[in-house]
């Protein structure tokens, strides 16, 4: 069985739909007690979708970097800055 390690956006997906999930759980509770624990959970799911999307936009960013770098380099080679 195949899994895969490198899907930001489908492991962010998940963690968007068990938060819905934990939310209407906790809305139909009567128990003060299981909707704190919902509402933990809620929270710690939050913090965790908020660093998988951190991560992912930064990945994206640096990505966008090393594209304009190696253009400019690439520009650079071209018009013979870099012969020896």
């Amino acid at each position: 069985m195949g899994t895969n390690w490198y899907d930001l956006d489908r492991d962010g997906r998940k963690l968007a739909r068990l938060i819905r999930f934990l939310e209407t759980k906790m809305m139909k509770c009567r128990s003060d007690e299981k909707i704190i624990r919902y509402a933990n959970t809620i929270g710690t799911l939050i913090s965790k979708k908020a660093e998988i999307c951190k991560f992912r936009y930064s990945v994206d960013d640096l990505l966008k970097e090393l594209k304009i770098r190696k253009s400019k380099y690439e520009k650079q080679k071209r018009f013979g800055r870099f012969r020896k």
